[in-house]
């Protein structure tokens, strides 16, 4: 009998939300009350968003080797062994390369970030012709901060569309 009383008023309730608003401020307060029935904020539902930051680091030393291979080539200047290691992209210039022309063409690659005057990469002539272009943490932070923000920005849209709006 309980349950069945209990059944009864949630579907009184649960009725109240096919009026319209405008009809529901007619009725007393009590009458007023609505069940939630989809997946709106108000219901609690949420949404976990999670960025693979490996994934995100190996996409952001992959194009900085496109990105070397490219500048390099536009500049005309000759290397060899273009390779990954970990954050790290190593080349080796050919025999009668200058040297300072490379690195400033290269260090172009490196952009500002922030006000603290970090640099998205370093890049380091170590010797023999080998030259070492390294992520820094901040500019891996920076391009993970990007995918988040990016992230958001579609799944906002998205929720949009299905006519939710976010909190």
């Amino acid at each position: 009998m309980a349950t069945l009383l209990a059944a009864l008023v949630v579907g009184l309730f649960a009725v109240t939300i096919l009026f319209p608003y405008q009809t529901l401020r007619i009725l007393p307060p009590w009458a007023q009350r609505q069940i939630v029935l989809a997946v709106t904020p108000q219901s609690g539902a949420h949404v976990l968003l999670a960025v693979d930051a490996d994934f995100v680091r190996k996409e952001q030393v992959d194009q900085l080797r496109e990105d070397v291979r490219r500048v390099l080539r536009e500049a005309r200047i000759g290397f060899m062994g273009l390779a990954v290691r970990d954050l790290t992209v190593e080349l080796r210039l050919r025999e009668g390369t200058d040297v300072s022309a490379a690195l400033a063409k290269l260090r172009d690659l490196s952009i500002p970030l922030g006000a603290a005057k970090q640099r998205s990469l370093d890049v380091v002539d170590a010797g023999g012709g080998l030259v070492q272009l390294t992520l820094t943490p901040a500019g891996v932070e920076d391009r993970l901060g990007l995918a988040i923000g990016q992230s958001i920005q579609i799944m906002k849209r998205r929720l949009g569309e299905l006519g939710t709006a976010p909190p």
